[in-house]
């Protein structure tokens, strides 16, 4: 065994960048999309936000 690599720490530049990347995502990101549809804790409140006018409070099977 080696030595315990050392995480890399994130400038605050890149930190903000990242976020500004992510808060400009949209589900027509493919990537995204995929990863939303797999995740039922993730596609419950996407499905709320997107259609908030169908009062969605469940979904009984997630199927991608």
């Amino acid at each position: 065994m080696g030595k315990p690599r050392r995480k890399r720490r994130y400038t605050v530049a890149e930190k903000t960048a990242a976020l500004q990347k992510f808060e400009q995502a949209t589900l027509s990101n493919d990537y995204l999309f995929f990863r939303v549809m797999q995740q039922k804790a993730a596609l419950l409140p996407t499905l709320q936000r997107v259609l908030p006018e169908l009062g969605i409070v469940k979904i009984c099977q997630v199927v991608a």
